[in-house]
C-alpha cells in the first residue's frame, strides 16, 4: 500500500500539522505500508525532520508570487493557489498512483481534493475547522459536544467520520507512560508550559511571569519552546532569573515531561489531548480562533480549565488560576481521571486501521484486564449497542466501573476482548449458570461491517467449551438482524421465546464442530 502525505511546517503555521502527521506515518509503516511526504518549501519547515525519520520527502517550491484574491482566511498558510498546488503535488506524485493520500492543511480544501483525486485511490483529510471536503474519510480529533452535527453536510454521504479525542494522533510513548503515575496528588510540585513550537503571542513569557510569583516560588517548572520562536531572548532570560525553572527548546516529544508533571499550562490545540493521554490537569489558553470552541467545551465537560483567548488573558488571570486549581486537590483528581478515560493514546492504531484495515488471520482473543475498563465503557455506550439492548438507557461511568469490577470477579464469568495488531476491536461475555453459558458481545464502530462478529463469537465459544460448559445461550433483541444472522451462521439453534421481543438460540458442543472454521487460537 503506497501512502501519501502533503503537510506543512512554517514559522507561521507552525510545527503540529507534519507532526501528528508523522506519528500517522509511523504507524501506516509498521504496518507495512509504503510512506512518503510532500511539503512545502517555507521558512521553518520540517523537511530534515521528515527524512530523519525514514520518511522519503519531495519539497515543492517555496511562495514567490502574491496570491490571488479569495484565496480564504489561510490562504497565506500554503503561499500559493489551490490550483497550483495541487499541480505541483501531482506533478511530484509522478506516474506512480497513491493508494491513499494524506492531506492536513487548513489551506487546502474540496477544490484541492477534487482536483488530485484522480491520482489516489482514496483521500483522507485531517481537519479541525470542520469544512467541506470531498474526501473518503475525515478525521477531527478535536472535542465536541456533539461532533456529528460538525460536519453535517460538510463531506459526502459515504465517507467515513473519525470524530473526537479517541483518534487523537499521539506518539506511541504517551500510550507506554500512561500508567507511570498517578494523578492529581495532593501537592503540586511541577508544572510544564508548552504553547506550541512557535508561540508568537509569547503566552510562554506571560506564564513564566504568572509563575515568577513567591506563591509558587516552591514548584519547578518546564519551559518548552521551538528553536523558531521569535521571543527566545525574553523567555530564556525570564528562565535564568527563576530558581527551580528549566527551559527545553525543540523537544521530539513531551511525553515523559508530562508524565513528571501535576499541572499543565498551555494552548488548546494538539497538544491538549497529549496531555489527556497522561492525565496532566491543564489550564488552557486559547492561540489560535480554531482552539476557542473545543477549549470552551472542555471547560464545560471540567475536562480542563479555560482561561480565555490570548489576547485577553493577563497575568493576574493566570496567577489567580493557578492558585485555584492548585488549592484544589478534588478537582485536579477529577480532571486527571476524566481526561485520561477521553484520550487513551491508540488513536493513531484507529486510524492506520481504518486505512490500512488488519487482516482476520491477525485477530485474537485475549482475557479482559483491570485496563480496559473504558473500552467496555466506550462500548456499552456506543449509540448503535445502546439501541440493540434490552435498556436502551445510557450507562454512567460510576455505574459501569462497580459493574466492571463485580463482573471480573465473578468466578462464574468470563470477560474476553477481541483484539488486532494491539488494538482493542471486540468484547465477549460469558455469564455461567451449571452448565450453560449466556452470551454478550459487541464490536467497536471502526470494524463493523468486516464479518468479525461472527469471528468473535466463534472464537469466543471455542474456549468457553473447552472450560467444560457444554452449550451457550444468546438472546438477541427481535430487530437485531446482524446478531441473529451471527448466530445462525454459526449453528446456534432456535428456540421458543416468552418475550415477542427478543429471539433466543442455543449451541451445544456438537453443533460448534460442524462449524468450526476461521481463526482458533485465542489467548490465554
Amino acid at each position: 500500500m503506497k501512502v501519501v502525505f502533503r503537510a506543512d511546517a512554517s514559522s507561521q503555521i507552525g510545527t503540529g500539522h507534519v507532526i501528528r502527521c508523522r506519528t500517522l506515518a509511523e504507524e501506516l509503516r509498521r504496518r507495512g505500508a509504503d510512506v512518503s511526504f510532500i511539503t512545502r518549501d517555507h521558512v521553518g519547515h520540517l523537511v530534515e525532520t521528515l527524512r530523519q525519520a525514514g520518511f522519503p520527502t519531495t519539497v515543492l517550491p517555496p511562495p514567490n508570487a502574491p496570491l490571488p484574491q479569495g484565496g480564504g482566511l489561510y490562504a497565506s498558510w500554503l503561499g500559493v493557489s489551490e490550483a497550483t498546488d495541487a499541480k505541483e503535488t501531482i506533478a511530484a506524485l509522478g506516474n506512480s498512483k497513491a493508494d491513499w493520500i494524506v492531506v492536513d492543511h487548513y489551506a487546502l480544501s474540496n477544490e484541492w481534493e477534487s482536483l488530485v483525486r484522480p491520482c489516489t485511490g482514496q483521500i483522507l483529510a485531517i481537519d479541525d475547522l470542520a469544512r467541506s471536503h470531498l474526501a473518503d474519510i475525515v478525521l477531527d480529533q478535536n472535542y465536541a459536544s456533539d461532533p456529528l452535527v460538525r460536519y453535517h453536510n460538510a463531506v459526502p454521504a459515504t465517507a467515513r467520520r473519525l470524530l473526537g479525542p479517541r483518534f487523537a494522533l499521539l506518539q506511541k510513548n504517551y500510550f507506554d507512560l500512561r500508567g507511570s503515575k498517578a494523578r492529581g496528588s495532593d501537592n503540586v510540585k511541577r508544572i510544564v508550559i508548552f504553547f506550541g513550537g512557535v508561540d508568537p503571542a509569547n503566552m510562554t513569557g506571560l506564564a513564566l511571569s504568572a509563575l515568577s510569583h513567591a506563591d509558587f516560588s516552591d514548584i519547578a517548572v518546564d519551559a518548552v519552546v521551538g528553536a523558531a520562536n521569535p521571543n527566545m531572548p525574553e523567555i530564556t532570560a525570564r528562565v535564568a532569573a527563576r530558581s527551580k525553572t528549566t527551559l527545553h527548546v525543540n523537544q521530539p516529544s513531551l511525553a515523559a515531561l508530562y508524565a513528571a508533571s501535576d499541572l499543565a499550562l498551555g494552548a488548546g490545540g494538539g497538544s491538549v489531548w497529549e496531555r489527556c493521554c497522561l492525565g496532566v490537569p491543564s489550564l488552557l489558553i486559547s492561540i489560535a480562533d480554531n482552539q476557542v470552541p473545543a477549549s470552551h467545551d472542555l471547560h464545560s465537560a471540567g475536562i480542563a480549565r479555560y482561561l480565555g483567548r490570548h489576547d485577553e488573558v493577563t497575568v493576574d488571570v493566570i496567577r489567580d488560576a493557578l492558585r485555584n486549581i492548585i488549592a484544589d486537590s478534588d478537582a485536579r483528581r477529577e480532571m486527571s481521571e476524566l481526561s485520561r478515560r477521553l484520550v487513551d493514546g491508540m488513536g493513531a492504531l484507529r486510524v492506520s486501521e481504518a486505512i490500512c484495515p488488519s487482516d482476520a488471520l491477525q485477530i485474537m482473543l485475549r482475557h479482559c484486564e483491570e485496563s480496559d475498563c473504558a473500552f467496555y465503557f466506550e462500548l456499552v455506550n456506543d449509540l448503535a449497542v445502546r439501541q440493540q439492548s434490552f435498556d436502551t438507557k445510557p450507562i454512567l461511568w460510576a455505574a459501569h466501573c462497580q459493574w466492571f469490577a463485580a463482573k471480573r470477579r465473578d468466578a462464574n464469568c468470563r470477560m474476553m476482548v477481541l483484539e488486532a495488531q494491539g488494538l482493542p476491536m471486540g468484547q465477549i461475555r460469558f455469564d455461567i449458570v451449571g452448565n450453560t453459558a449466556s452470551i454478550d458481545y459487541s464490536l467497536d464502530p471502526l470494524v463493523r461491517g468486516r464479518g468479525w462478529g461472527e469471528v468473535l463469537v466463534r472464537l469466543g465459544t471455542q474456549a468457553i467449551f473447552k472450560g467444560g460448559i457444554s452449550a451457550v445461550r444468546a438472546e438477541v433483541k427481535l430487530g437485531n438482524t446482524a446478531s441473529r444472522a451471527v448466530f445462525e451462521r454459526l449453528g446456534f439453534a432456535s428456540v421458543p421465546s416468552e418475550d415477542s421481543e427478543r429471539s433466543v438460540y442455543v449451541l451445544d458442543q456438537a453443533a460448534l464442530l460442524t462449524h468450526n472454521s476461521g481463526p482458533t487460537s485465542p489467548k490465554s
